[in-house]
């Protein structure tokens, strides 16, 4: 006999929040295209791109961290270690150049 997968429930308060971050993504792209000033200057399309991302990116590892059964906190040290590591050392890279190349 085959072994199946537990039926998991949804949990709404996701999906609603999911529903939301689309919601202002939406929102925002269409503020780009619809007002007649500057689109970076209108209050709310600052306010939805200060964190419709960062909670995407939070859904996102919420449900990554769930589904491959590792722990939050070796999910968060693995990729520290991939991304962010590599990111900040290449990121400090063009710093240490330019203050040796020009002098501080």
């Amino acid at each position: 006999m085959e072994k199946t997968e537990p039926i998991t429930r949804r949990n709404p308060a996701f999906d609603a929040l999911k529903f939301f971050a689309i919601f202002l993504v939406l929102w925002g792209h269409a503020i780009q295209y619809l007002v007649s000033t500057e689109y970076y200057d209108e209050p709310i399309y600052r306010i939805i791109y200060s964190f419709h991302m960062p909670l995407f990116m939070t859904i996102v590892g919420y449900f990554s961290t769930n589904s491959n059964g590792n722990s939050i906190r070796s999910t968060l040290i693995k990729k520290f270690r991939q991304l962010l590591l590599p990111a900040c050392i290449f990121g400090l890279i063009p710093l240490f150049v330019g203050y040796y190349k020009w002098g501080g």
